[in-house]
């Protein structure tokens, strides 16, 4: 294993005090953040089949919870959703109710986390099929483009690109794309999306090769990784999470197809492609959990789901 990482020597839990505000538990909930605080968007109980249209703050500095009341035409399929922030815009793609599969969209949402008020994107062009656990990035063009998905039964590897300044839609088709998935995570930078594991019903996606879409050429690349140098690669998984710091993407938690479900921490150097398993780990396994990183504060914070 590495040596200490000074980013994650600085991880801590976070105890919400008795009678404070706070989310019910969740999974399938979706998270961003900005310098000051962390939203958590969405998600689902298994107690009474619960969704969660609504959207919570915490803010990093406090320490605080607070549901955010907001007004307009807000999302209602909510599960595994895609979910990216732009400035003072949290935008919303896709995602389903119960029962999963039957309920699904394929609605682009804003919400102004300044006047809090939802409203829904109408789109043209090559608009997406009704989907979740697709990915979501942006581009310095203004631009999302969405990866991925699942309509319940069947999975796609489609890309679609939407430009945030037309509302128009573009589907491109590539070669050498990964095979299709969902649930997968992605995190990007001004060139191209990487792409991180993924799974279908039945089959999780190794990581012994990354992915990655690079937007000037619209192209897929295979990159090759190397193992950690006593511990291999992670194990293939679902329904981990990722976050992006500098070079690096920190991966944690995830589960199998066989219920195994994991709280071992990695990191992956994008420049090199090598793989490093780190000495933390978390509390307790856990599996749809959301991460984020607050880039003032130089800290994770971690929303575990279950």
């Amino acid at each position: 294993m590495d040596e200490r990482d000074p980013l994650l020597n600085r991880l801590r839990p976070i105890a919400i005090p008795e009678g404070c505000v706070k989310p019910h538990a969740r999974s399938g909930h979706r998270s961003v953040a900005n310098q000051s605080a962390l939203y958590v968007f969405g998600g689902y109980h298994g107690d009474g089949h619960k969704l969660f249209r609504e959207i919570w703050k915490f803010d990093v500095h406090r320490e605080e919870w607070e549901c955010i009341q907001c007004s307009g035409d807000g999302p209602t399929s909510v599960a595994s959703s895609s979910v990216v922030m732009s400035g003072d815009v949290i935008i919303t793609f896709g995602g389903s109710g119960v029962p999963f599969g039957y309920s699904n969209s394929n609605e682009i949402h804003l919400l102004s986390i300044k006047s809090h008020h939802w409203s829904r994107l109408q789109c043209s062009g090559n608009v997406p099929e009704s989907q979740y656990g697709t990915s979501a990035a942006l581009t310095r063009y203004g631009q999302i483009v969405l990866f991925g998905g699942t309509s319940g039964s069947l999975f796609n590897a489609d890309v679609h690109i939407l430009d945030l300044r037309t509302k128009s839609y573009k589907e491109v088709k590539a070669m050498g794309a990964p095979k299709p998935r969902y649930r997968h995570e992605v995190v990007w930078d001004d060139d191209r999306f990487y792409t991180i594991g993924g799974c279908t019903l039945r089959e999780d996606f190794p990581f012994d090769i990354i992915h990655s879409f690079e937007y000037d050429t619209m192209t897929w690349h295979q990159h090759h990784c190397s193992p950690a140098m006593s511990d291999g690669f992670p194990s293939p998984r679902r329904f981990h999470s990722c976050a992006k710091y500098g070079d690096n993407v920190y991966m944690c938690g995830g589960t199998t197809f066989l219920d195994h479900i994991y709280n071992d921490v990695w990191r992956l150097d994008l420049t090199t492609f090598q793989w490093t398993k780190m000495w933390q780990t978390l509390p307790t396994p856990v599996f749809f959990p959301t991460v984020q990183l607050s880039l003032q504060l130089d800290v994770f914070m971690y929303l575990v789901g279950a």
